[in-house]
C-alpha cells in the first residue's frame, strides 16, 4: 500500500471514529438510502446480512448491530466489498463493524451488501437483530450519520416438540430446552433416540456447567477442520476443563457417536466420583465393559446417575442417545446442587 493510500485509509477511519471532523458536512445519502437486514437459518447456524439501497459514492462505513446474546453466539463477520475491515468490536449485545476502500478511488454506488455476520444459536427463544446506527463516508471524506431502524427476528424453536410426547424422557427434554441447554431441529422435532455425537455432548456439557466460552481458535486436534465452527468454543472449553479428550492419534472425531461407557467416565470426571478399580459393575453384560471404564460404570451406577437399559444390562458399547444425555446432564446438575 502506498503512503498516499495508507493516509487516506487512516483518515477515513479517524472520521468514522469521531477523532477528527469530516472535510464537509454535506449529506448525499441520508434522503435516499435505505437499509434492510436479511436472515438465512440452517439448523443452529444463523447468517445475517446488512443490505443497503440507493447508495451514492460510498468510500467507508461504520455500523452498529444489536442482537440477543442470550440466544445467539457471534462467530464472525466479513464483506465482499474490496478494501480493508477492522476486527469486529463486540460489547455485550452490540457489534460494531467498519470498512473502507483503499486508494484514490471512487466510492461505490447502488444496492450493496455491507456486511455478512454469522451466529450460532445457543438458546431456544426468538432473537431480535437491529441496525442501530450507520456512518457513511464518501470519497471526498464527507461523513454523515444515519439513524437506522432496520430489524429482523430469528424465530426460536418451540419447547413443545412434536416427537417427544409420551417419551420416557419427555419431562427432562422440556426442562433442558427451557434452560437453553439443548434445542430441537428446524422441523420441530427433537429426535430423542438419535445417537449423540461427541460434538453435541461437548456443547451440552459446556452450557450446563456454564464453562467459560471464549473463542474456538487454538484447537490442536488433528481433525479440527472437521469440527463445525459454531461448536469450536464449546469443545475448546470442555477440553480445557479436561472433561473431553482426544484419541491417541490426536483426533477429536466430532461426528462420532459417544458410547455409554465413555459417557460414564466423563460423569466421573465432572463429579469427581471415587471410581475404585476394585469395584465391579453389577450388570449381566459386565464382561463387555472395557477395563478402563468399569470403575466409572460402577461409580455412576452406585450414585444412581446412569443406569442400565433393562434386563440388568449396561450395553457399554451402545451409543448414548440425545434423551439419555439430557437426563444424565440434569442428574449431574442435581447432584452438584445437593453437595
Amino acid at each position: 500500500m502506498t503512503k498516499f493510500n495508507s493516509i487516506k485509509v487512516i483518515f477515513a477511519f479517524l472520521i468514522l471514529l469521531g477523532v477528527i471532523l469530516p472535510v464537509n458536512a454535506t449529506a448525499s445519502n441520508k434522503d435516499t438510502v435505505s437499509f434492510k437486514l436479511n436472515l438465512i437459518e440452517k439448523g443452529n447456524e444463523v447468517e445475517l446480512s446488512v443490505q443497503s439501497s440507493n447508495i451514492t459514492d460510498l468510500y467507508a462505513y461504520d455500523l452498529k448491530i444489536k442482537y440477543d446474546a442470550r440466544q445467539l453466539l457471534f462467530e464472525e463477520a466479513g464483506t465482499d466489498i474490496p478494501g480493508f475491515s477492522v476486527d469486529p468490536i463486540q460489547t455485550n449485545d452490540e457489534i460494531r463493524l467498519a470498512h473502507t476502500k483503499v486508494g484514490n478511488v471512487a466510492g461505490d454506488q447502488g444496492d450493496l451488501e455491507l456486511f455478512k455476520l454469522k451466529f450460532a444459536r445457543v438458546g431456544t427463544g426468538d432473537a431480535l437483530f437491529s441496525l442501530s446506527e450507520v456512518k457513511l463516508v464518501d470519497s471526498k471524506m464527507n461523513m454523515e450519520t444515519i439513524p437506522a431502524t432496520a430489524t429482523v427476528t430469528s424465530k426460536g424453536l418451540s419447547a413443545t416438540l412434536k416427537d417427544i410426547k409420551g417419551h420416557w424422557a419427555e419431562a427432562a427434554i422440556l426442562q433442558a430446552v427451557g434452560l437453553g441447554l439443548v434445542t430441537g431441529y428446524g422441523d420441530g422435532t427433537f429426535r430423542p433416540n438419535r445417537p449423540l455425537t461427541r460434538t453435541e455432548f461437548a456443547v451440552l456439557l459446556a452450557r450446563a456447567l456454564k464453562l467459560d466460552i471464549g473463542v474456538g481458535s487454538g484447537l490442536s486436534f488433528a481433525d479440527r477442520s472437521e469440527i463445525p465452527s459454531w461448536s469450536m468454543p464449546y469443545i475448546k472449553a470442555a477440553a480445557e476443563a479436561k472433561l473431553l479428550a482426544g484419541y491417541e492419534d490426536g483426533s477429536f472425531r466430532p461426528v462420532q457417536a459417544i458410547t455409554r461407557e465413555e459417557m460414564a467416565t466423563i460423569i466421573v470426571r465432572i463429579l469427581k466420583l471415587n471410581a475404585d478399580v476394585k469395584d465391579k459393575a453389577a450388570y449381566t453384560d459386565a464382561d463387555s465393559i472395557a477395563a478402563w471404564a468399569e470403575p466409572a460404570v460402577a461409580a455412576v451406577g452406585k450414585e444412581g446417575i446412569m443406569n442400565g437399559r433393562g434386563g440388568k444390562r449396561f450395553q457399554p458399547k451402545a451409543n448414548a442417545t440425545r434423551a439419555e444425555a439430557v437426563s444424565i446432564v440434569l442428574a449431574i446438575l442435581t447432584t452438584q446442587n445437593n453437595k
